[in-house]
């Protein structure tokens, strides 16, 4: 009897619609932490070029080309991973 159960397929529905369900989860998750990071990228990039110049000085971004340059480098790495990781559940879900 036990093996006869682990083997039937019990409601196959409702597995599918549970399958379906949690990658609609995933999928929700995933695209709102890639656009609440493409956000604060976006914000931290601004807040980066709009730092305040007194008068005669030049920008942080100016005075630190390296740093800036690393930066914006993480920046592209990051989301570069957040796209691997949408084709990553792309192919899962197939």
């Amino acid at each position: 009897m036990s093996e006869r159960l682990s083997n039937m397929q019990l409601f196959p529905e409702l597995r599918a619609t549970i399958r379906g369900a949690q990658w609609e989860a995933i999928d929700a998750a995933f695209h709102k932490i890639q656009n609440d990071m493409q956000a604060e990228f976006g914000s931290l990039l601004l807040d980066l070029r709009d730092i305040a110049i007194a008068e005669g000085e030049i920008s942080e971004s100016q005075r630190f080309p390296k740093s800036t340059d690393e930066i914006a480098t993480k920046l592209n790495d990051l989301d570069s991973l957040i796209i691997q990781g949408g084709i990553i559940i792309g192919l899962l879900k197939q």
